[in-house]
């Protein structure tokens, strides 16, 4: 009996740690792929119910992201376009030129109070410290010219 109470112990203890690894591989397969769809999405200048470019990016990250980002994680998810040949952000209107980079991140964690910032706690915290793990996902690509000649609002 004492030597099963002291094997069950570590056998759990070994148990929650491959669980909660698991988890924190998946988050982070699922914002990779959450972010890859928004840039796929994002090159095709397509918005979703007439709606500007960069609200239906960040809807179609967070639909993407199997629940994760709720409707307020919003802030959680950043959209920025560059210039390909000097590497400068673009903030004004006409972004979204073709040939410019659109660049999607999930959890830029920019923001000094961390807000902005995608954390996962450990269900088990042995062995490490009981600070959550944070989560980053990006993705980049070139951007279609527009059809039709037309760009959707930024």
């Amino acid at each position: 009996m004492i030597e099963a109470g002291l094997i069950i112990f570590v056998m759990m203890a070994m148990f929650m740690a491959i669980i909660d690894y698991s988890i924190a591989f998946f988050i982070q397969a699922t914002f990779r792929h959450a972010a890859r769809e928004g840039t796929r999405f994002a090159i095709t200048n397509r918005t979703i119910g007439g709606g500007c470019h960069v609200d239906s990016i960040k809807s179609v990250v967070r639909q993407n992201a199997m629940g994760f980002l709720r409707t307020t994680d919003l802030q959680k998810i950043k959209v920025q376009y560059f210039n390909p040949a000097t590497q400068q952000a673009i903030v004004n209107a006409g972004a979204n030129n073709g040939g410019n980079i659109v660049m999607v991140t999930i959890s830029p964690c920019e923001l000094q109070n961390g807000s902005d910032c995608f954390t996962w706690n450990w269900v088990a915290p042995f062995m490490r410290q009981d600070t959550p793990m944070r989560v980053r996902a990006r993705s980049a690509d070139v951007m279609e010219a527009p059809q039709l000649g037309v760009l959707p609002c930024v």
